[in-house]
């Protein structure tokens, strides 16, 4: 029994570091994609939303590779709000009978 702890424990451990390459691979991929403001830009999406980051980084690196160039901080905001969707927040409406 032991031993099957120690083995889920050891897997957990090698996912956890998957995860971790894969990520230091993305950030360093946006490091060349991105000009630097729109670099700090994603760091901050990271730090408050790691879904997000990973769906704008994701279209981040597939507009690099057809675009061939840098992408600035106002091309960035674009793609954030393309991957957004129309947003709601902050608006109520209220229904009367």
């Amino acid at each position: 029994m032991h031993e099957q702890e120690n083995e889920k424990i050891e897997e957990l451990r090698m996912k956890k570091l998957q995860q971790e390459q894969m990520l230091q691979k993305i950030k360093s991929i946006l490091r060349i994609a991105l000009d630097e403001s729109a670099y700090d830009r994603m760091s901050n999406i990271y730090a408050m939303n790691k879904e997000l980051f990973s769906a704008v980084s994701k279209q981040v690196i597939a507009v690099y590779q057809r675009l061939g160039r840098r992408i600035t901080e106002k091309e960035l905001i674009m793609i954030i709000n393309k991957v957004k969707g129309p947003s709601h927040e902050g608006s109520i409406s209220i229904k009367r009978k």
